[in-house]
Parts: structure tokens; C-alpha cells; sequence
């Protein structure tokens, strides 16, 4: 078994995230044909929905640490630490939403390097 393999995470939310790489990718075609024109330009997109996600990853750190500022209150002021998580999610959710970008990206540069090896 693959370290990755060990993730705990159910089957169904693993079918859901691979629909969600789907349906991005699907996008991605409508929007701007089904292949990069180059690898270069696949390149740059690639490292522009990488770096989108990073932010998100990055605030949550930031966030995250805040937390230990937080916990001693928690018994005398519990919305400031469950606003914070709320703050956590968000990026959570937007991280994810970008992260399904990267790997429809990813996909639509192997579809390229495949469909380029074909002509």
C-alpha cells in the first residue's frame, strides 16, 4: 500500500473530489479548447492555479495560529474562537476549490502531451 493510499478519507468523498476535477476540466474545455497550445503555456497555467491555491493554504496557516490566542477564552468567549473556525473553512472550501484546478490542469497537459503525440 502507498502512503498516499493511507489518507482517511470515504470512497464516496473520493468520487465526489474526482467528479469535481471532472466538471473543472470540462469547464477548462469550453472555455479554452480542449488542449494547451504549447507546453508552455500549459506551464503557466498550471502554476497560476498553484500559486492561487498557496494563498489559501497560507491564510490558513496565519489563521490557524491565531487559534492559540484564542483557545485560553474559549470557555468566556466561544464565538471569537468558532468565527475564526469559520475563517478556517472558508479558505478550506476556496483551497479545495482551487486545488480541483490544479489537478483538471494537470489532466487537460497529459490530454495535450497525448493528443499533440497523435498528429
Amino acid at each position: 500500500m502507498q502512503a498516499w493510499e493511507k489518507i482517511m478519507i470515504s470512497k464516496t468523498t473520493r468520487n465526489t473530489i474526482n467528479s469535481a476535477i471532472t466538471q473543472e476540466l470540462n469547464q477548462a474545455h469550453k472555455a479554452h479548447g480542449r488542449r494547451f497550445s504549447t507546453p508552455h503555456e500549459g506551464y503557466g497555467v498550471l502554476m497560476e492555479e498553484i500559486w492561487e491555491a498557496r494563498l489559501h493554504t497560507t491564510a490558513i496557516d496565519g489563521l490557524a495560529g491565531q487559534l492559540i490566542g484564542l483557545l485560553h477564552s474559549v470557555e468566556t468567549h466561544p464565538e471569537a474562537y468558532s468565527k475564526q473556525l469559520g475563517r478556517i473553512k472558508e479558505q478550506a472550501v476556496a483551497a479545495i476549490e482551487e486545488l480541483c484546478q490544479v489537478a483538471a490542469m494537470c489532466e487537460k497537459g497529459m490530454q495535450s502531451i497525448r493528443q499533440n503525440g497523435k498528429e
